[in-house]
């Protein structure tokens, strides 16, 4: 099935489309459900998350595939990182929401001046970076050019070093901003 789906005529194609998708979905969905389950997503995202899944194994894993594991295997595993890339997603947006809400509405925020400090610390660390990290900083919080791999890409380096370098550049920052706060 899975040569037709690759080589096979149209009508050859679509039928295999068909048959594959028929005996991928069960245990893809049960995988879906069970990642979203278990992250607190809500199960209306299953369908979205499978469909995703069909696409991108017929866009890019019908041709990926190297024949390691089983086709179904392999399918199932592609589901399940996206219902793992559609948590991801889901809790950035629910942390970046909530802290707004928890800016807008804490009590017990500290006084204007001192956050005007912090911004000013930030800023200052910020010009002390490296200009690699300074562009990975800028790119991902600033320019909000989108997620790791958007940025990677257009850096022209890869996911992991991009996430490795953004993670260095934070942690330096925070270490920065702590100590200029406490020198004021």
């Amino acid at each position: 099935m899975l040569r037709q789906s690759r080589d096979g005529s149209r009508a050859e194609r679509e039928h295999a489309y068909a048959v594959l998708m028929d005996d991928f979905r069960g245990p893809a969905m049960s995988v879906i459900c069970r990642t979203l389950r278990t992250a607190g997503v809500g199960m209306e995202h299953a369908e979205e998350v499978w469909q995703q899944s069909v696409f991108k194994f017929f866009a890019v894993g019908v041709h990926a595939y190297r024949g390691d594991a089983s086709v179904r295997t392999y399918f199932v595993r592609s589901a399940l990182y996206a219902s793992v890339d559609l948590v991801r997603l889901a809790h950035r947006q629910r942390s970046a929401s909530d802290q707004l809400d928890d800016f807008e509405t804490d009590q017990h925020a500290p006084p204007l001046g001192q956050n005007i400090e912090r911004i000013e610390a930030l800023r200052a660390c910020i010009a002390e970076l490296s200009t690699d990290n300074a562009r990975a900083i800028s790119l991902y919080y600033l320019d909000e050019a989108g997620g790791c791999s958007q940025c990677a890409e257009e850096l022209q380096i890869s996911k992991d070093a991009f996430m490795k370098r953004l993670s260095r550049a934070r942690s330096w920052l925070a270490q920065c901003v702590i100590l200029r706060m406490k020198s004021h």
